[in-house]
């Protein structure tokens, strides 16, 4: 297990996205909501059968996508994403849909995963909290062509850029508690949040800072859960437990090897506490510690990310 961690510096850039925009190269992150059997709605602009997630996601980065469905080996890339304008997601069994983070929203990729909008009706995006300038490529369709193994559907883009706006709240439940300073309340620094062990993550929102789970009884940030740990969690990025795992898993013993499924391993595994996810080989850990008492074992690895259950 541990050799495992040691070799993360195998790069398998599997969840990371290269977009080439004219003669720049831009870095963007593809995260699914956790949420099965969803997609967005609306038409997408390239359709592919017969192909691999990785290819999906090679196919984004090359006609630069914003969103995507991918599902039983098929791919469909959008131009637009949930939150924006009216398309929404809907039921599509087998597939999962992503969300294609670029620029200055990379950093919030994963801060609203633990939100209730996220948990319920799939908006985990920042660019649904957050006003953004991007430059869209809406596509004309022209022709179809079809091979034994792959159909695509060929396109001549053309490009615009606008700006989206925060969406209303209505019909979405308020961002966080009502009092400023409250974990999980929006903030820009750490002198915004105003609970002890908390902090303002990614100038973005005030959650519980690693080792520490949040009680939303006391809305409070506790070492311990006095009715045990509930079904979310709170993620660190560049940070895990090193040597302290109940078990690991992977594609050969986990039926979707992502961080929804890890997450749910963690919770159905008799005394896990906290977990961690490994973006380069898609490997999970299961562990029945966190931080708090672990600090030397508190490694930086920029692939994990450590994820510790809120309380029930």
């Amino acid at each position: 297990m541990t050799n495992e961690k040691a070799n993360c510096i195998l790069v398998c850039a599997i969840l990371l996205l290269r977009l080439t925009k004219s003669q720049t190269t831009q870095y963007g992150v593809a995260r699914s909501i956790p949420l099965s059997d969803k997609g967005i709605s609306g038409t997408p602009f390239i359709v592919s059968t017969g192909v691999s997630r990785l290819k999906c996601m090679e196919g984004c980065r090359r006609h630069n996508c914003t969103s995507f469905n991918f599902g039983e080996n098929r791919c469909e890339l959008h131009a637009t994403f949930v939150c924006e304008g009216s398309e929404g997601l809907e039921a599509r069994p087998g597939f999962r849909y992503y969300d294609v983070e670029v620029g200055d929203m990379i950093p919030m990729a994963d801060t609203f995963r633990n939100h209730e909008n996220c948990l319920t009706i799939g908006h985990c995006s920042p660019k649904c909290y957050f006003p953004t300038t991007t430059t869209t490529t809406i596509p004309e369709i022209t022709t179809a062509v079809a091979t034994t193994s792959t159909t695509s559907t060929t396109l001549s883009p053309s490009t615009t850029t606008t700006t989206t706006t925060a969406p209303t709240t209505s019909g979405m439940t308020a961002l966080g508690p009502p009092g400023p300073g409250d974990v999980t309340y929006i903030c820009l620094v750490n002198a915004d949040c105003t609970a002890s062990n908390s902090d303002c993550r990614n100038g973005v929102v005030c959650e519980c800072v690693a080792g520490y789970s949040y009680h939303a009884d006391t809305k409070s940030c506790v070492t311990s859960c006095p009715n045990g740990y509930g079904t979310t969690f709170t993620g660190t990025t560049g940070f895990y437990v090193f040597g302290k795992d109940l078990g690991v898993y992977n594609y050969y013993n986990l039926p979707a090897f992502n961080v929804p499924s890890c997450q749910q391993q963690c919770i159905d595994t008799v005394d896990c506490v906290s977990m961690e996810y490994d973006d380069s080989i898609l490997d999970c850990y299961m562990s029945a510690v966190t931080k708090i008492g672990n600090e030397g074992s508190w490694s930086s690895d920029p692939f994990f990310t450590y994820w510790q259950r809120n309380c029930a």
